[in-house]
């Protein structure tokens, strides 16, 4: 986590977050894909993201 979190971080415009262990990795990749979508199908949306609060 140390090592992508530094990667992340050291990439302009991103904030590594921790989602937990290995075993979230699904319910995060999948995430992905719709946002993806999401994006490339709706103008003005090139910078979309998800914002949890």
């Amino acid at each position: 986590k140390a090592t992508v979190t530094a990667v992340a971080e050291g990439i302009e415009g991103l904030r590594a977050l921790d989602a937990g262990g290995i075993a979230n990795a699904p319910e995060i990749e999948g995430l992905t894909p719709l946002l993806i979508n999401v994006a490339s199908n709706n103008d003005g949306l090139h910078d979309l993201g998800v914002r949890f609060e």
